[in-house]
């Protein structure tokens, strides 16, 4: 159920929900437990991602990265960082904008090395971004329908970045006896 060439013109996670779980091309993979910032947004503002600028809604987490790849930022909804993040440490937290470092816990996704440029729309904000091709598609979860509109939750990351921060999914194998059967 992959992407058909046809479709790729068409924005993932608005236009098109491929399954990555049952894509030849695709593979599971985790984000390494890499130390991040992350900020309180204290108002409505925008932030520079990979992808392009992104807008933030007040009481969005601001995650921030710096490496060698250069310095970005990109918002999560508070939902979603309390389900994908553990706070490792918390600091100012008297002052009016709580900063402090988390880190995702290790869950299986999903991605897809693309072949060409990439628009795609996440859960965690409503602007249509993009990714050079290159990248990789990744899938946090299964598409479904919620509330009688088709969703998906993906995002992109270049292949550079995915290199340092994600790594390849290892299943536990089956003791020899097992994989006889």
């Amino acid at each position: 159920n992959g992407m058909s060439s046809a479709n790729v013109m068409g924005v993932v996670g608005r236009d098109i929900f491929p399954d990555l779980v049952h894509d030849n091309e695709a593979f599971a993979c985790y984000k390494k437990p890499i130390l991040e910032d992350y900020r309180i947004a204290l108002t409505d503002q925008k932030v520079v991602s990979l992808e392009g600028i992104q807008n933030v809604k007040k009481g969005d987490f601001i995650m921030h990265v710096s490496d060698s790849n250069g310095e970005w930022e990109w918002p999560i909804k508070p939902s979603v960082f309390k389900e994908t993040r553990v706070m490792a440490k918390q600091w100012n937290s008297k002052q009016p904008c709580k900063y402090g470092k988390a880190y995702k816990i290790k869950m299986k996704v999903y991605c897809k090395p693309m072949k060409r440029d990439i628009r795609f729309k996440t859960q965690w904000s409503d602007d249509i971004l993009t990714q050079s091709a290159g990248c990789y598609l990744m899938q946090y979860d299964a598409p479904r329908k919620i509330n009688g509109t088709m969703q998906g939750n993906y995002a992109a990351v270049e292949k550079n970045v995915w290199q340092e921060t994600y790594a390849v999914w290892d299943e536990p194998s089956l003791p020899e006896s097992q994989n006889n059967t």
